[in-house]
C-alpha cells in the first residue's frame, strides 16, 4: 500500500513539475511553450497564460481539458500530434478568440462532436486531423467558424458526410478528405463555397458524381480524384467551374478518356484500364482532347499492357473496308446489303516480337463469308435447276407443235403409200442422182 501511494505522489509531482522540463521560446514571433516527447499522460500544470503556442507532440494525453481558455486565453497555436486522444469534445476550444491554428495528426479520435470552435473569432484558421480513425463528425461541428479555413481529414474512416457539414464554412478555401471510405457524396454539400480552390478525393470508393455536385464550386482550380472507382464523368459537372485547370483521373476505371471535359482543363488518366482500338484512335484523333491528356505518353494499354497508348495507336490500321453480304433472297429481289466494317488486323511490332491485334470484327467476318459461299451454292443449284426444267419444257413443246403440222402428216402418208412406185428418173441431169425421187408418172412428163 505504501509503493501504491508513492508512485502516485510521484505521477503527480511529475505532472506539476514537468512544464519545468518544458523549454519556453519564441517561434514566429510567438512565446511558445515545447514539451514534446515528455511522456506526458495529461496536460501540464502551471503553464504561464501568456503563452501562444503550445507544443505537446509525441506525448500520451488522453484528453484535452475544457478550461483551456481560461488556463491560455492568449493561446493562437496548439500541436497535440502523435498523442492517444480518441474525441474531440462538444465546444472545446470553446471561447479561444485568437486560435488559428489545431494540429491532432495521428491520435486515436473517432468522433468530431459539435461546435468545437464556438468562440473563435481569427481571420485564419488551419485544422490537421489527418491519420486519425475518424469515422462521426456532427453535421455542426464547424459551425460558428467564419475565418478561412483550411481542412485536413486525409486517412481516416469516413464512409459519408452529412449534407450540411460545411455549410457555416464560408471561408473553407482547401479541402482534402484523400484515403477515407467515401463512396458517395451529397449533392448540395459544397453549395455557397464559393472561394474553395483545392479540392482532394483521391483514394476513396466514389463510384461516381452527381452533376451538380460542383455548382457551388465557382474558385474551384484543382481537383484530385485518383483512386476511386469513377468509369465516366456526367455531362454538366464542370459546368460552373470557370476557374477550373487540373483534373487527377489516375487509378479510377476509365475505358476511354472523357469527352465531356471543359477544353481549358488538363487531365491525368494513367493506371486506368485503357483500350486501345480503333474507338479510342477515333477519340484522340481530336486535338483537343489529345492535349488535354498530359500523361498521354505514359498511359498503357489495358489490352495490350506491354505497349502504350502512343505506340499501340500509331500501328493500328483503322481504315474502313467495306464487305458485302449478299443473300439468296437478296439476288431474287435484286437486293445488296451492305455493311462497313473498321478492320485492324495489322500486326503491331515491338522488340521483334509481333503482337497480332485482334481484328475487330472477330468471328463475325468468318460468319459472313460462310454465308456468302453457302448463298452462292444454293444459288448455283437454283440456276441449274432451272435451266434443266426449261430445257426440257421446251423440248416437249417442240415435239408437240411438230407433230401438229398437216403438211408433214400428208407428206409421210403420201411415201408410206407409194413407196413401190418410186424411181430414179434418168435424164435431164438426173442420170445416177439419189437426190431427187419421184413417181413413175412425173418421170413421163
Amino acid at each position: 500500500m505504501i509503493y501504491i501511494c508513492l508512485f502516485i505522489c510521484l505521477f503527480c509531482f511529475k505532472s506539476i513539475l514537468a512544464v519545468d522540463t518544458c523549454n519556453y521560446d519564441v517561434y514566429g514571433d510567438l512565446k511558445t511553450l515545447i514539451c514534446s516527447s515528455k511522456n506526458l499522460k495529461e496536460f501540464p500544470n502551471k503553464i504561464k497564460n501568456s503563452t501562444q503556442f503550445l507544443i505537446l507532440a509525441g506525448n500520451e494525453i488522453k484528453e484535452i481539458p475544457r478550461n483551456l481558455s481560461k488556463v491560455l486565453p492568449r493561446l493562437e497555436k496548439i500541436d497535440l500530434s502523435e498523442n492517444k486522444i480518441s474525441r474531440l469534445r462538444s465546444k472545446i476550444f470553446l471561447d479561444l478568440k485568437k486560435l488559428s491554428q489545431v494540429n491532432v495528426v495521428k491520435n486515436n479520435i473517432s468522433t468530431i462532436e459539435d461546435h468545437i470552435f464556438q468562440g473563435v473569432e481569427s481571420i485564419k484558421m488551419v485544422m490537421n486531423f489527418r491519420g486519425n480513425r475518424i469515422s462521426t463528425i456532427h453535421k455542426d461541428a464547424f459551425a460558428g467558424l467564419y475565418a478561412d479555413t483550411s481542412i485536413d481529414l486525409s486517412f481516416n474512416n469516413i464512409s459519408k458526410l452529412h449534407e450540411d457539414t460545411l455549410q457555416d464554412l464560408r471561408g473553407l478555401f482547401m479541402l482534402k478528405l484523400a484515403n477515407n471510405k467515401i463512396s458517395s457524396l451529397p449533392k448540395s454539400l459544397f453549395r455557397n463555397q464559393d472561394i474553395l480552390f483545392l479540392l482532394d478525393l483521391r483514394d476513396n470508393r466514389i463510384e461516381s458524381l452527381d452533376k451538380e455536385l460542383f455548382n457551388g464550386l465557382i474558385a474551384l482550380e484543382s481537383l484530385n480524384l485518383n483512386k476511386n472507382k469513377l468509369k465516366s464523368i456526367p455531362d454538366g459537372l464542370f459546368e460552373k467551374n470557370s476557374l477550373l485547370r487540373t483534373i487527377s483521373l489516375e487509378s479510377n476505371l476509365f475505358s476511354y478518356p472523357p469527352a465531356n471535359i471543359p477544353s481549358r482543363v488538363k487531365i491525368t488518366l494513367k493506371n486506368n484500364p485503357i483500350q486501345c482500338d480503333c474507338e479510342l484512335k477515333d477519340i484522340l484523333s481530336n486535338p483537343t482532347i489529345k492535349n488535354q491528356i498530359r500523361d498521354i505518353d505514359v498511359i498503357t494499354c489495358d489490352n495490350y499492357k506491354q505497349l502504350s497508348t502512343k505506340n499501340a495507336l500509331a500501328e493500328l490500321d483503322c481504315r474502313p473496308s467495306t464487305t458485302t453480304v449478299t443473300t439468296t433472297r437478296a439476288l431474287i429481289n435484286n437486293l445488296n446489303l451492305t455493311t462497313t466494317k473498321y478492320v485492324t488486323s495489322s500486326p503491331i511490332k515491338k522488340n521483334n516480337t509481333i503482337i497480332e491485334i485482334e481484328e475487330s470484327t472477330g468471328k463475325s467476318s468468318t460468319t459472313v463469308i460462310l454465308s456468302v459461299i453457302l448463298a452462292l451454292l444454293v444459288l448455283a443449284v437454283i440456276i441449274a435447276v432451272f435451266v434443266y426444267l426449261y430445257r426440257r419444257n421446251i423440248a416437249t413443246k417442240l415435239s408437240e407443235v411438230a407433230s401438229t403440222l398437216p403438211r408433214h402428216k400428208k407428206r409421210t402418208d403420201r411415201l408410206n403409200s407409194s413407196a413401190d412406185d418410186v424411181v430414179h428418173c434418168e435424164g435431164d441431169g438426173w442420170v445416177g442422182s439419189k437426190t431427187a425421187m419421184f413417181s413413175k408418172t412425173e418421170c413421163d412428163v
